[in-house]
């Protein structure tokens, strides 16, 4: 804590769209302001899809490790998209499992919803950023350790690899045709 008005686990916050949000890993607070920049955006820039995509948790790296990052949409269609520029980027994808059981997950006894479920297998944090795009199609993209590598393979030298940059890039420049 870096003094005494800190926020600690435990602790209700109230988001920017009036959802309760119980603090369960204050070590998750950078998708409590994302949360508040999604209803920024979905209540003030009317957009037509959202693209959520940051390094959300060390478990995704544990599953897909350095292959692809994962993903998890609101609308299938949009993961659809995304993963097509696969063979343009050579930037991979996974598509998370949208079962009704990792969405129970993310509710809690002392507000609308926890900031970080437990026993999620790395989903949770995706699944309560998508929470709050209201009715806006949103694609969540946990980048887990793509943006670095540690390793040389296929022409790509090993550090900061820009991971995610084409995939925007095309998706922007196709949607734009």
């Amino acid at each position: 804590m870096v003094d005494s008005a800190a926020y600690r686990n435990g602790d209700v916050l109230r988001s920017m769209n009036g959802k309760t949000v119980y603090v369960q890993n204050t070590d998750a607070e950078g998708r409590l302001t994302m949360a508040d920049a999604i209803t920024y955006l979905v209540r003030n820039e009317d957009p037509s899809e959202i693209i959520e995509m940051a390094g959300l948790t060390g478990s995704v790296c544990s599953f897909y490790g350095d292959t692809c990052a994962a993903a998890l949409p609101t609308h299938h269609w949009l993961y659809d998209r995304i993963s097509s520029l696969a063979d343009i980027t050579g930037e991979l994808y996974a598509c998370m499992p949208e079962f009704p059981e990792y969405k129970e997950l993310l509710k809690s006894p002392y507000a609308d919803v926890t900031n970080a479920p437990q026993s999620s297998p790395g989903i949770g944090a995706a699944q309560f950023l998508c929470s709050f795009a209201e009715d806006v199609p949103m694609i969540s993209i946990d980048t887990g350790r793509m943006p670095f590598n540690s390793r040389v393979y296929d022409g790509h030298p090993a550090g900061a690899t820009g991971f995610g940059v084409q995939t925007l890039y095309w998706y922007a420049k196709k949607r734009k045709d």
